[in-house]
């Protein structure tokens, strides 16, 4: 049985808020967790967006992360509204 919240409705926990988006990233500055939150983004990808960072220095545009290894046109049009710099 559901508890009762007093006000004649069940209380359903299951119906809890969104959690609070984490995008944009900054593609500058996010660690590799962070940056696996990017739609497209797993451990590899991470791994060469900070490589890349590292070598290059900050990114200048959200579009020269197409410059990294792994990342075309194609999944940078899925994560591009994700990203900030």
């Amino acid at each position: 049985m559901e508890p009762w919240d007093g006000n004649g409705e069940e209380d359903d926990e299951a119906e809890q808020e969104e959690p609070e988006s984490i995008y944009p990233v900054n593609i500058n500055t996010a660690g590799d967790e962070t940056l696996q939150e990017i739609t497209g983004v797993g451990p590899a990808i991470a791994e060469n967006i900070i490589d890349y960072r590292e070598t290059n220095g900050s990114f200048q545009s959200i579009e020269e992360i197409m410059n990294v290894n792994g990342i075309a046109e194609g999944r940078f049009a899925d994560m591009n509204e994700e990203i900030t710099i």
